[in-house]
């Protein structure tokens, strides 16, 4: 058995969050759908565009850091994702969905930040 170093686990965590970030920007534009008030909406397509720079900043560290860009599942991001999709299942449209979306990509924003 390898003994890891810092170096794999900043790179594993990379790598992980480029997942992140990719599956962010594929379903950002269809919460940004699922809210009524547009200026709602419109920040989704902002936060989407910004993963986009993450990812593409992180595709270049792990580049550069290992030669390897391949991604691994990022199960946080995919929990949060089935919670979005949760509540809007749940929640008509209107104001209530769009407290209860605006909570969840907070989380997801946060869970980012972490």
């Amino acid at each position: 058995m390898s003994q890891a170093t810092l170096n794999d686990l900043f790179f594993t965590a990379a790598r992980k969050m480029v997942d992140g970030e990719r599956r962010i920007v594929d379903v950002y534009p269809r919460f940004a759908k699922a809210f009524s008030d547009d200026a709602l909406g419109s920040e989704m397509s902002t936060l989407a565009d910004n993963a986009t720079q993450h990812a593409d900043r992180l595709d270049g560290v792990l580049k550069d850091g290992t030669g390897n860009e391949a991604s691994l599942d990022n199960l946080g991001v995919d929990a949060l994702i089935r919670e979005a999709d949760a509540v809007i299942e749940a929640y008509p449209k209107g104001a209530l969905r769009d407290a209860a979306l605006t909570a969840v990509v907070q989380h997801i924003e946060h869970y980012k930040i972490a």
